[in-house]
């Protein structure tokens, strides 16, 4: 198989999502944060991390993170653990 057919292969069998487990719910966000828009983009940028979540999550998910009545701290959390999951790190907090 070319180098070409083996990248192709290995980006089709990527999920586009990834689950986030986080107080006993189960968060899905896009694994690539290409996809999560340019609001989440500059709310991350403005260090508005429940801004982020909210486009991270999308609005049913957001609501079920705001039934959790999470702190400040859980916020930064789930934050921290939805980059890990998307491979990109720490997000400098």
């Amino acid at each position: 198989m070319s180098k070409a057919s083996t990248v192709k292969t290995e980006a089709e069998d990527s999920p586009s999502t990834v689950d986030v487990p986080f107080k006993g719910v189960v968060f899905t966000v896009p694994t690539n944060p290409l996809d999560w828009g340019m609001e989440t983009m500059e709310a991350l940028d403005g260090n508005k991390i429940s801004l982020a979540l909210a486009g991270m999550l999308g609005p049913r998910q957001y609501a079920n993170l705001k039934k959790l009545n999470p702190s400040l701290q859980d916020a930064v959390d789930l934050l921290s653990a939805i980059s890990a999951a998307s491979g990109t790190g720490s997000t400098g907090n």
